[in-house]
């Protein structure tokens, strides 16, 4: 099934002990979501429903599924609604840790990640709080055995708001930019790092967040570490599985991909019976 269930919670939240898998994720749900007024006039974007379920908490529904239970969320529009929805849900992580980005209306994900950086001092998965992804998919990511790796859709269409990759001779991930012409495929926002490439990381973002670059997306960082031969491996994701979702047309094809997975899923319960 592509979409986790959003009843009997408590299996999902059972601690699940992977050797090599991270069990932590940063999760950025700082920003103010312009783009999806007016839906996000009331409300943060991760909160906004897809097939009658807030976005955040099918993401997470899903890191509980593979195993990952503790989560550093990053807020800032309207934190503390994330905050008081989580607990009415019902989840049971083993940890929650709660960091503000105190000017998410002047910075960008680049700088959510380094107000976070005291909490990541172990391998952990990064995702965007605006992406919808079917549990599946994200199962891949987790479960890769890579020292750093990112979901890519190599299907996609590509377009200048793709957040677009490109490989070096050995099939590795060695750029990565909306700039890039001829990319092989799109970013969708799920990342793994181990202990060494996350500190990597995570010292290329202090640094520039220092020299005052404080709106770039955290990708920039990741491109410059590539340019200096850091890589990472291309973990295929499947079109109409997943969806970062900016604005109104986002939410539609977001809503339809969910409608299309419970179908799947309906077929699939048929052919066991």
């Amino acid at each position: 099934m592509d979409i986790a269930p959003t009843i009997d919670l408590k299996k999902f939240s059972q601690r699940i002990e992977r050797q090599g898998s991270p069990r932590r994720a940063l999760i950025l749900a700082a920003g103010v979501g312009r783009r999806l007024r007016p839906h996000t006039l009331t409300r943060p974007k991760c909160l906004v429903e897809v097939g009658a379920v807030p976005l955040l908490r099918q993401l997470l529904e899903a890191l509980l599924s593979c195993g990952v239970d503790e989560w550093v969320i990053v807020t800032g529009y309207r934190g503390e609604m994330i905050k008081e929805a989580i607990a009415r849900w019902g989840l049971r992580p083993h940890r929650v840790v709660w960091v503000e980005n105190p000017d998410y209306e002047h910075t960008n994900t680049l700088y959510s990640v380094s107000v976070a950086r005291r909490w990541l001092d172990r391998s952990f998965v990064l995702l965007n709080a605006d992406l919808w992804i079917s549990p599946g998919e994200l199962r891949k990511l987790v479960l890769a055995d890579v020292d750093h790796g990112m979901l890519v859709d190599t299907e996609i269409k590509l377009d200048a708001e793709a957040m677009k990759v490109a490989l070096d001779s050995d099939g590795q991930i060695a750029a990565i930019s909306k700039q890039l012409v001829g990319g092989v495929g799109e970013s969708i926002g799920a990342y793994r790092f181990d202990v060494a490439c996350g500190r990597r990381f995570l010292d290329r973002v202090a640094q520039v967040v220092a020299d005052g670059r404080r709106q770039d997306y955290y990708e920039y960082a990741l491109d410059e570490l590539y340019h200096e031969g850091m890589r990472a491996a291309l973990i295929p994701v499947r079109s109409r599985r997943w969806v970062e979702i900016d604005d109104l047309d986002d939410l539609a094809r977001a809503t339809a991909c969910v409608a299309a997975s419970h179908r799947r899923a309906r077929l699939s319960a048929y052919d066991v019976i």
